[in-house]
């Protein structure tokens, strides 16, 4: 096997969204016409702009809004620093952070009824990974050491995400029904039927 002699360059690969926020952050307002060292497809700038758009980050004239000011000063991806300031601004910082950390590490739970019969229940799996983190639960013996070390690395994620956000004065228990409802507020865009 040869290796392809050109390869896609990264511009034409990645999510544009905290590209074009910095952008925003800049003052640049026509981001078609900005002068990319390597200009990415326009399709990609109208699909990351619309992103931005329903994430309330920027407006119609591609200006910061006051969340997306927000959203910038997070060191995460658009979508999983707004999923933050929401937790964050109703005081459930360690929810929100339990879910980032979730999503950006590499799963540590391989969950099998017979193992898990209430992860079934839940019918979410952000949810029983939640609550594995937060009742401490241990891993099955197959792959325990391998699983034990990726559930680690979550929890130091989620401990770093934490101290970025807002003290909480009180801690509550995790609510799934709450949870999923706040979950679908952020990623409405992600909402089908």
């Amino acid at each position: 096997l040869s290796m392809n002699d050109e390869k896609v360059p990264e511009i034409m690969r990645i999510d544009l969204g905290e590209s074009l926020l910095f952008l925003s952050y800049q003052g640049v307002r026509n981001f078609s016409d900005f002068d990319w060292f390597q200009k990415p497809d326009p399709v990609q700038i109208k699909i990351s702009f619309a992103l931005l758009q329903s994430l309330e980050a920027l407006d119609q004239k591609n200006a910061l809004t006051s969340l997306g000011k927000k959203i910038i000063c997070w060191p995460l991806p658009p979508e999983l620093a707004r999923l933050m300031i929401h937790f964050d601004e109703m005081g459930l910082t360690s929810w929100g952070a339990a879910t980032v950390a979730l999503l950006q590490e590499p799963d540590f739970l391989k969950i099998k009824a017979d193992e898990y019969p209430e992860a079934l229940q839940l019918n979410c799996d952000l949810c029983f990974r939640i609550l594995f983190l937060e009742k401490g639960l241990d891993h099955p013996p197959a792959d325990r050491e391998i699983l034990r070390s990726r559930s680690q690395r979550v929890s130091e994620a989620l401990r770093s995400l934490e101290r970025l956000g807002q003290p909480s004065k009180k801690t509550q228990a995790f609510d799934p029904g709450v949870f999923k409802r706040e979950l679908l507020k952020v990623f409405k865009h992600r909402l089908c039927r």
